[in-house]
């Protein structure tokens, strides 16, 4: 993950977190329960260790888990509509963040793999080598002439 990408994804994440904790700040009534703050909360904090160790897949989890939690605390009213609607905004942009990050990680190791692929010398075969098979001394005979030592004697 590239410096950038991460402040952006811990920017975002942090951001959700201050959204969060204002919460406990609100009205008589407030947007977001205390106890459902706190347990949002620590999902955000998991969100930003695991993105902060470069860990896009293991955030992008977390971030699933932060965002099942919101939806259960909406359903437990807890959360007020509007509340939910921009928690939910952060998590998308968070998870922006993260699957690119994830992709670009995902791109580096396929062309560091590429690349040592070809970096690593395949062992060629070695080169045929033509063996010539010796030559019989015939003598200088060209192989016609005489019959000498062949077939039957001519003496009878």
């Amino acid at each position: 993950m590239s410096r950038n990408a991460l402040r952006r994804v811990c920017a975002a994440v942090i951001g959700g977190l201050l959204v969060l904790s204002l919460a406990a700040c609100g009205p008589a009534e407030p947007e977001l329960g205390f106890d459902a703050s706190k347990r949002l909360q620590s999902r955000v904090l998991t969100v930003t260790d695991l993105a902060a160790a470069n860990d896009p897949a293991g955030a992008l989890v977390a971030l699933a888990e932060l965002e099942e939690q919101l939806e259960v605390a909406g359903a437990n009213g807890e959360v007020s509509f509007k509340r939910h609607q921009s928690i939910m905004t952060a998590i998308e942009a968070v998870r922006t963040d993260l699957l690119s990050a994830q992709a670009a990680a995902q791109a580096k190791a396929a062309a560091d793999a590429a690349a040592a692929a070809s970096a690593t010398p395949t062992p060629a075969a070695p080169p045929e080598e033509k063996v010539e098979e010796p030559k019989k001394d015939d003598g200088g005979n060209d192989g016609k002439g005489d019959d000498e030592g062949k077939g039957k004697d001519k003496d009878g």
